[in-house]
């Protein structure tokens, strides 16, 4: 056994011992005394990918059918330490929720928030990761291995000293504190890519008699199968964690080390991950405390023990979390606060009751949607609200629960509950998260829930407006415009972007009141009014057949193709046009592979709802070499010979 460290010197010892804890101002480094260097605490965060808190027994403790997989090795965990009822993503997908946990900022407000990015976006020089920041505290940095950020690297500091299939801490220096980010890719979506013929070939070791606890998904012998599958793969992560903390002890660090267990999004089942549901946004959260580090926790949480918190932890407070711990100066750009620390009780804990989350484009998936939880409410803010949430991706439609789930839609077998994810979306929606945890039952239209509505509708304009949300104008403008300084790109335009959401917050009043607005609109001198105004008409559908002859204008002679896309867009939904003609002839004329794209997402909406079949012929040629700065232009190719192959054929 290795040989206790000494933590500092004399006199910090005793103002631990005298205190119980170290003041706000003591900064972690070379302690003043000539006898010993102060001791820092080691970070470890353990991540299992696509991962819903609801899929663990640990978050079901009053199930009397004790739903959910047991994981003994987090169990553990828990039992030295917390575990957090109410840890959140902000964004529900891979690479946009951990470019949120290594910045601690929001996606839309630092130009971050699309899976995958075209392009990634360069951040300004005070908005560094937090394996930037842990380096130059001194910290040694790896991470194993999943490397998945929307953002490229502009300082000399890379973001780890070691990212690597192989990488953990054994390549510090002696006494060197370390931050190690270990991903497993167990629970990973891929993993539920299996071919029908496993239903007879493969046993799970889980048994699932019916899908009573998921009301939203047919009760058929595929989904229970690939739930079992699902809860089969957590086991194989609990052991992988197991042998982590037993290497931690085996080397004498695990009481000087805080282990984070944690899922990097909601789970893989349909309908969650990529969707701002709770089951695509809640995670499981646990940390283990360190014996030797627990006087930096406030008093009352020092000797933790299954201690359950229900104070809101979000993704944006991880990184100003570990600083706080290890002593380094927080980021002016960080968008959260710490959760744990000196000061950190849990009466103050408990009164953060505040969530905000958001999805953007989904591989070749457009959609925009903002959500705030506030409590036990959600809202759910929907701004093409004509799109339905099931609309084809080729990654999703890998798994065979998801091909089945649209086939009995088809077929008209399933319940209104159950076809809600294949129809039209309300442009807002509130839910009380406390009695209808699967998020069934709207409340909007609900006279009881009115002031709920108006005060989480008034709390998520503040916060958009506030950052500003980038997401306002198209990601093809962005990326010709933002992506050397989103930040300061925001500012410079926060003014507009608040006009923006004005204009797409009209779909929320009746078409009679706002049609005067609409009609100046379309007659704007900017091209994001005249683009927003015509996404409001859309989302009117036939309430606004009054502004067929303006928009056919649009369509004609704007002089910005986003515009007229969208032009095309709405007398598509009110049958003024054949979209296969009219598209046809743009496709060709997309300035980009991104703006081809978005105008690929109309087809293909139009492919759903109608039934329009756009032939092959219709596909323009386009560039063959690629850049390979961001995943998005590897996969381009992938994203648009998937939709062509889709809207080209009758499914």
């Amino acid at each position: 056994m290795k040989k206790r460290t000494v933590y500092g010197s004399v006199i910090i010892r005793s103002l631990i011992l005298l205190t119980g804890l170290l003041p706000l101002s003591f900064s972690w480094g070379q302690s003043n005394s000539e006898t010993a260097v102060v001791k820092r605490p080691n970070f470890v965060w353990i991540v299992s990918e696509d991962n819903s808190a609801e899929f663990l027994k640990l978050y079901n403790p009053d199930n009397p059918d004790g739903f959910g997989v047991s994981m003994p090795n987090v169990e553990k965990l828990a039992a030295k330490g917390l575990i957090f009822n109410s840890a959140f993503s902000n964004a529900p997908v891979c690479s946009t929720a951990r470019t949120t946990l290594a910045t601690g900022a929001y996606g839309p407000r630092i130009g971050t928030e699309f899976h995958r990015p075209y392009k990634l976006a360069t951040l300004p020089d005070d908005v560094k990761s937090i394996g930037q920041l842990m380096q130059e505290a001194g910290y040694y940095t790896s991470n194993n291995a999943k490397n998945d950020f929307n953002f490229t690297e502009k300082t000399k500091t890379t973001v780890w000293n070691d990212t690597s299939k192989t990488a953990s801490w054994n390549g510090r220096k002696a006494d060197q504190p370390f931050f190690h980010m270990q991903t497993w890719k167990d629970t990973h979506e891929h993993t539920l890519h299996f071919p029908i013929e496993d239903l007879t070939t493969h046993m799970n070791d889980h048994s699932i008699k019916n899908m009573d606890r998921f009301p939203i998904y047919p009760d058929t012998a595929l989904f229970r199968y690939t739930l079992e599958r699902y809860l089969d793969n957590h086991v194989i992560i609990d052991n992988k964690l197991g042998q982590m903390v037993k290497k931690l002890a085996d080397e004498g660090l695990l009481e000087d080390t805080f282990i984070f267990y944690f899922g990097d999004h909601g789970g893989v089942m349909p309908a969650s991950k990529g969707y701002l549901f709770e089951r695509g946004l809640h995670v499981p959260l646990v940390v283990r405390i360190p014996e030797h580090f627990r006087f930096l926790l406030a008093g009352d949480m020092q000797n933790a023990q299954n201690a359950r918190l229900d104070g809101f932890v979000n993704f944006i407070d991880f990184a100003p979390t570990i600083l706080k711990l290890a002593g380094i100066k927080p980021s002016p750009q960080h968008d959260g606060r710490a959760f744990l620390g000196n000061d950190v009780s849990k009466k103050s804990l408990a009164t953060r009751d505040y969530s905000f989350s958001y999805a953007d484009r989904f591989d070749e998936k457009y959609d925009l949607l903002r959500a705030i939880r506030k409590g036990n409410f959600k809202y759910i803010r929907s701004y093409q609200p004509y799109y339905p949430d099931g609309m084809f991706a080729e990654y999703r439609y890998k798994q065979a629960a998801y091909r089945e789930w649209k086939a009995l839609y088809e077929k008209e077998k399933l319940p209104p509950t159950q076809s809600a994810f294949f129809r039209a979306k309300s442009p807002e929606r509130l839910y009380d998260i406390a009695s209808d945890p699967d998020e069934l039952h709207d409340l909007a239209d609900d006279p009881q829930y009115h002031d709920e509505l108006v005060k989480l509708r008034a709390m998520l304009n503040k916060q958009l407006k506030s950052m500003p949300d980038l997401s306002f104008y198209p990601e093809a403008y962005l990326l010709e415009n933002m992506t050397n300084n989103p930040v300061v790109f925001g500012q410079q335009h926060k003014d507009e972007i608040s006009e923006l959401i004005d204009i797409a917050n009209l779909q929320l009043q009746s078409f009679d009141v706002v049609e005067k607005q609409l009609a100046a609109l379309l007659k704007s001198t900017s091209p994001w009014q005249r683009y927003w105004a015509l996404i409001v008409l859309s989302s009117f559908g036939h309430d606004a057949d009054v502004f067929v002859q303006p928009a056919s204008k649009l369509l004609e002679n704007d002089d910005n193709f986003l515009v007229r896309g969208r032009a095309a867009e709405f007398l598509g939904i009110v049958g003024k046009i054949d979209p296969v003609v009219t598209l046809g002839k743009m496709f060709a004329e997309a300035p980009s592979d991104i703006a081809l794209l978005e105008l690929l997402n109309i087809a293909t909406y139009f492919h759903e709802s109608g039934g329009w079949i756009y032939p092959e012929t219709l596909m323009p040629e386009r560039r063959k070499t690629l850049s390979v700065r961001a995943l998005g232009y590897r996969m381009m190719d992938t994203w648009l010979t998937a939709r062509w192959k889709y809207i080209s054929t009758e499914n």
